[in-house]
């Protein structure tokens, strides 16, 4: 009987929430989260364009220029792969910031 009335008693909590508003903080979240997650497909977006100007500027070949492309799809794959385990370790918001700190440093 006791098993019973705690499934009900969860089953009631959670359909008083299924209509409630999201929080304001909540929303912030979302907001951040997908800012951040933006940050690769940016980064290639306003690369790209540069690339015939850049070879025009540093005087080099359009292989090489597109070698820098290369560099940084790996900067940001490798990025992750050291992001990921030190959140677990340390949390998000240390490995965030550092990661924020060294990709405004990079561009």
């Amino acid at each position: 009987m006791n098993r019973k009335k705690q499934e009900n008693q969860q089953l009631q909590a959670s359909q008083s929430t299924i209509g409630d508003k999201p929080s304001t903080s909540r929303l912030w979240m979302i907001i951040i989260l997908g800012a951040l997650s933006a940050f690769g497909p940016l980064s290639l977006d306003m690369y790209l364009p540069a690339l015939p100007d850049m070879t025009t500027t540093f005087l080099t070949t359009t292989s090489l220029t597109q070698l820098s492309l290369t560099s940084c799809l790996i900067g940001l794959a490798v990025g992750q792969l050291f992001a990921g385990p030190l959140s677990d370790v340390k949390g998000r918001r240390i490995p965030l910031l550092i990661g924020m700190l060294l990709y405004g440093v990079a561009q």
